[in-house]
């Protein structure tokens, strides 16, 4: 259930989107998707230290907005997550939604986090509902660490297509990334732990 919503004309505050931050550009090719999988794939033991130094030595932004020791405009809030637009959008519509639980990444989810899960997509879904966008335009996913750039759970909701060029393009795309794993696939990956104990 969506609690709060941000007016049109208010002006984000940190974290939003940054003005000109979406590059209106055509789709990366499907042969620049495959090149760009494999370089995710060689670049893996690079992205593995800098998570291990990164976790060690960064602060986690998206606690300190939970703990409200950050200001952050919020498009939605619910007693399960907020929604918030991302600073480093790659379509016109890129919505972070982060739980009040504190969890390290989708592969720290355990069997009891699949209600967690299933509030997140709603959550989800009714903010991108809010903001106009179609149903069959939507993605969500999630990063897979070592690729992501903040230690707590976030599903990203995006509008489709994804307009940012290049790897940061290619890496949400669910045909070809080897890193952005979609909402079903993470939900399937939990319920399999739950299953093998």
């Amino acid at each position: 259930m969506v609690t709060s919503k941000v007016h049109p004309e208010e002006e984000p505050e940190s974290p939003g989107v940054k003005s000109g931050s979406i590059i209106p550009a055509d789709n990366v090719t499907d042969s620049e998707k495959r090149q760009h999988a494999v370089m995710f794939r060689l670049l893996y033991p690079f992205f593995r230290l800098k998570w291990s130094i990164r976790r060690a030595t960064i602060p986690n932004v998206f606690m300190k907005i939970l703990a409200g020791k950050i200001k952050a405009t919020l498009i939605a809030e619910n007693e399960h997550c907020i929604v918030l637009r991302d600073l480093h959008s790659v379509s016109e519509n890129h919505l972070l939604v982060i739980p009040r639980k504190k969890i390290e990444s989708w592969k720290q989810c355990s069997p009891e986090d699949l209600d967690l899960l299933r509030a997140m997509k709603d959550t989800a879904m009714e903010a991108l509902t809010s903001l106009g966008v179609a149903e069959e335009a939507r993605a969500l996913g999630f990063m897979t660490p070592p690729y992501n750039t903040q230690y707590q759970l976030h599903l990203h909701a995006l509008e489709r297509p994804v307009t940012a060029k290049g790897l940061r393009g290619s890496a949400f795309d669910l045909d070809y990334s080897p890193i952005f794993k979609s909402m079903d696939y993470v939900q399937e990956q939990v319920a399999k732990k739950k299953a093998r104990t």
